[in-house]
């Protein structure tokens, strides 16, 4: 099941610049209070980001798996077999990145 959100219009068009006005439209909404339900997407999100105070997200639905990069998963695998003091301290892990799928 692909993982939709629903996203409900909060806030007026009105006296907002002409780029927020059609970021709304992209997003289906175009009255107060009006639902939607859209895929979770990176580019919804990303014009949800554009502007939250128009819109604010009401449900999230289906499941995002959280799945390691294969690079990730060696890097684990041999610090497994390392000495306790070669292996590299929290702070050098946080460049570690993470793909949702």
């Amino acid at each position: 099941m692909a993982k939709t959100i629903v996203v409900k219009q909060v806030g007026s068009p009105i006296r907002r610049p002409q780029d927020q006005r059609a970021t709304l439209i992209g997003l289906g909404l175009n009255k107060m209070h009006k639902t939607r339900e859209l895929e979770d997407t990176p580019s919804v999100r990303g014009m949800i980001n554009k502007i939250p105070h128009l819109v604010e997200i009401v449900e999230e639905k289906g499941e995002r798996r959280l799945v390691n990069h294969p690079v990730d998963d060696l890097r684990r695998e041999r610090a497994k077999h390392r000495p306790s003091e070669l292996r590299a301290p929290r702070s050098e892990m946080a460049g570690v990145i993470l793909f949702y799928t």
